[in-house]
């Protein structure tokens, strides 16, 4: 009896581990495919062999992922072609002050603080174009506080490959 005891209680929890590993493994990858949407990464998909609810909610999940990245590829591709819109007019703009900015030099008769003036405008004016061309090579849209409930595009973060790692 005391054998057949032993044998009963190692079937069952042989049975109970395999049951435990067969929710907790589709839980466990569900969880880290939610972690990988709250980063913004979503190009991660769920892969399950099995079949029924744990299944049905990773295709659920890899819909979504794919929507939202859908979503980030049109916001991508709208934010670059304003970007080349922005860069054509401003680039006209600037050309503009460019030109009058010399015709003004010219005629300072070597003023150094009216110099000083104008290089700080043509300095202004390289610093807007190389922003509007930076928007041009958008990867993704990342947004940063400009003012207590304002945000703004960050160009050298949307621009990069990836944001660094966020530790929680």
């Amino acid at each position: 009896l005391t054998v057949a005891a032993l044998v009963m209680t190692n079937i069952a929890i042989y049975v109970l581990v395999r049951t435990a590993n067969m929710i907790l493994r589709p839980v466990g990858q569900l969880i880290e495919g939610s972690r990988e949407l709250a980063h913004e990464r979503f190009e991660h998909r769920i892969h399950m062999t099995n079949t029924g609810e744990f299944a049905e909610l990773a295709s659920a999940y890899n819909s979504l992922a794919e929507q939202l990245q859908s979503n980030e590829q049109k916001k991508v591709k709208a934010l670059q072609q304003l970007a080349v819109t922005l860069n054509h007019e401003l680039n006209n703009v600037i050309n503009a002050i460019e030109l009058q900015l010399r015709i003004v030099n010219r005629r300072t008769g070597g003023d150094p603080q009216l110099g000083s003036h104008l290089a700080d405008i043509h300095n202004n004016l390289e610093r807007m174009a190389k922003t509007i061309a930076s928007l041009r090579s958008v990867r993704r849209v990342v947004l940063t506080d400009y003012m207590p409930g304002e945000s703004m595009v960050d160009p050298p973060r949307s621009t990069a490959a990836e944001d660094p790692p966020v530790v929680v």
